[in-house]
């Protein structure tokens, strides 16, 4: 790494708190922050000046929920299935055909994908074996990505109507499968072997939380103590919650008053999904300090439903903005979700006022900075905060006319527009050249995904359409 180097000439999109866009600036980075931004020339003796002339400079993207390793399941495989069947009869089994060597692999192609379109922080939920959980979390800090690992559980069967649903879709419930329940010493064994491990590691650059998947799925006591115990520790919690009309109500409540009754919602819950809400459910979250992740490409996917992210926005909630399952989605590219999520909730309210470029960009930076709890240091391009930035290539031709930074990055960037990223200031990419692995190796790791993809598949005995 360069302890100093100087961006020159870039259009800056600071999303500081006046969202200031600076036509023509130059920024310093030193030992891995922010040191001074310009629109006069910085004479700083840099060791690396980028000479940024024709591009756009901004905060690096955050993923702020994600499920990496189901990476290897896309392709076709799981498409244009409900949802309780794509998880039972599809997602389940080729789970749990994983080899730990499949899921390092699965982080790797994940993050060519993610870094090449501009992610820098990303946050994966998994429900997986110990050994399988820290192949993925060393090939994350081998990425150079900021990452949070969050490990999911589930304590619970379905029960009730969703035990009846269940069997509607899966004759042999627990039986095809490994139901994969875990029990509560279980838990706390399993998350704090992780967290003693890899939380903190690489100068804080690499997190891990507690994950109770879904509330349904988890004894409320039980999740309560995984949130007291987070909490001593300065640590989030991830959840997944109202994304099924069916797993939206726990013990006679809706989950949210289920979750507020157990006071589960807090500052550092971070809720993927609230899709079936209702103000009272909005007010709530609101008070509590509740975080909220959007996913509107997997929610149109599964057919799961539309958040009511503008209402929760007017509250003023800081919602973040997730890819989710790569196999429910099945791109890792968040300017496709960023684009999605302007046009979605203008066509669902019928207003194209519903929400607004500026909006959705602060869901992809500032608030899922906020929602990893590390606003203080990135989500904005400012002077003492880390340097997790990329510039984009705005020469294409789909780049012009070009009045108003915001709304060009939201409406007209594909992600290929990317041709550099720093995460603390170390280069994951310079000038379309990945830096943590060269062309030869990131074609192995395309060819390597397809052959275990493959005998992910034989192992689990899915189908394959069209074979």
């Amino acid at each position: 790494m360069a302890d100093r180097f100087l961006i020159e000439n870039a259009c800056v999109l600071t999303q500081n708190e006046e969202r200031e866009v600076i036509p023509r600036a130059s920024v310093l980075v030193e030992d891995g922050r922010i040191a001074e931004i310009s629109t006069s020339k910085i004479n700083a003796g840099a060791t690396q000046v980028v000479d940024a002339e024709g591009m756009a400079l901004m905060p690096g993207l955050v993923n702020a929920h994600s499920h990496i390793m189901c990476i290897l399941l896309r392709g076709g495989l799981g498409a244009d299935r409900r949802l309780m069947d794509w998880r039972l009869n599809f997602m389940a089994p080729g789970q749990v055909a994983y080899t730990p060597e499949d899921a390092s692999l699965a982080v790797k192609l994940f993050a060519c994908e993610a870094i090449r379109s501009g992610t820098t922080a990303v946050v994966t939920n998994e429900r997986i074996p110990i050994p399988l959980a820290e192949a993925m979390i060393e090939a994350m800090d081998d990425s150079g990505m900021r990452s949070v690992f969050a490990l999911s559980f589930h304590e619970l069967p379905p029960q009730g109507k969703l035990a009846e649903r269940a069997h509607s879709h899966i004759a042999a419930w627990g039986k095809t499968f490994p139901p994969s329940l875990k029990t509560r010493d279980e838990v706390f064994e399993e998350t704090s072997h992780l967290v003693d491990k890899y939380h903190g590691r690489s100068g804080g650059r690499v997190l891990v939380w507690p994950g109770p998947n879904i509330p349904v799925y988890v004894k409320p006591e039980t999740f309560r103590e995984i949130d007291e115990w987070a909490g001593a520790r300065g640590l989030r919690v991830s959840t997944h919650v109202a994304e099924d009309p069916m797993e939206s109500e726990v013990g006679g409540l809706p989950v949210v008053r289920h979750l507020a009754a157990w006071d589960l919602l807090s500052e550092r819950l971070v809720a993927g999904h609230c899709i079936h809400l209702n103000d009272e459910d909005i007010r709530l979250l609101k008070k509590s300090g509740t975080k909220v992740v959007h996913m509107p490409s997997s929610n149109m996917y599964l057919g799961s439903g539309v958040s009511p992210v503008p209402r929760m926005l007017d509250f003023g909630i800081p919602v973040a903005l997730g890819t989710d399952n790569a196999n429910c989605n099945n791109m890792a590219n968040m300017f496709w979700e960023i684009r999605l999520a302007c046009l979605l909730h203008k066509g669902v309210q019928q207003d194209p006022a519903a929400i607004t470029a500026q909006q959705v960009l602060d869901m992809a930076t500032r608030n899922g900075a906020r929602a990893l709890g590390l606003e203080t240091e990135i989500g904005s391009i400012e002077v003492g905060k880390r340097a997790d930035v990329i510039l984009l290539d705005m020469s294409g031709p789909h780049m012009y006319p070009n009045h108003h930074l915001p709304p060009v990055l939201a409406y007209q960037t594909h992600g290929t527009e990317v041709r550099w990223v720093w995460v603390d200031g170390e280069p994951l990419m310079e000038a379309g050249r990945l830096s943590k692995v060269s062309g030869d190796e990131e074609r192995s790791i395309r060819e390597e995904a397809q052959a275990a993809s493959a005998a992910i598949v034989e192992r689990a005995g899915l189908m394959v359409p069209g074979g």
